[in-house]
């Protein structure tokens, strides 16, 4: 008995998983030039130019994340999904755009399997008359570093 084939995602789920790809590389990018723009081995000229990278990098962030909302408030399933998201506690822009490009199965799956897809859920490790317990595999990259956070934020309080 094997599981039933999951639907390809539709086109405008596929366009937003492109968009937040980009916008992970985008956040990698800033971060990796704050980084650089603390070392104090790096020139003040040079300083300089990271620092505009930096700018750059963060109007472009604010670029994407503009066309992912209009995406979504232009999709009438993700807008639905997205509206059932925000009414969470502790759930802010950032994971609700991440949920919806990773986990296009939210609200057609149980639970039970979306935690598993994540990787969130206890997984035994066993074979044959081996018995090692159970342990928690990773999941979808990007998702599974949002739940990381999300267990992080204070009762109430949302992260962006």
């Amino acid at each position: 008995m094997s599981p039933a084939p999951t639907p390809a995602p539709s086109v405008e789920v596929r366009a937003l998983q492109s968009l937040l790809d980009r916008r992970t590389q985008l956040v990698a990018m800033r971060t990796e030039e704050k980084n650089r723009v603390k070392n104090p081995a790096v020139p003040s000229e040079i300083k300089k130019m990271i620092r505009k990278s930096i700018l750059f990098l963060t109007q472009e962030l604010r670029r994407i994340t503009a066309l992912v909302n209009q995406l979504i408030e232009a999709t009438p399933e993700l807008k639905a999904k997205a509206s059932v998201l925000e009414k969470e506690m502790g759930v802010g822009p950032v994971l609700v755009m991440t949920l919806l490009g990773d986990l296009p199965e939210l609200g057609t799956i149980s639970r039970e399997k979306i935690s598993a897809l994540v990787g969130v859920a206890p997984v035994d490790n066993q074979s044959g008359n081996s018995s090692k317990g159970r342990s928690i595999r990773t999941g979808q990259n990007r998702s599974d570093q949002c739940f990381t956070w999300l267990q992080f934020a204070p009762s109430g309080e949302t992260l962006k």
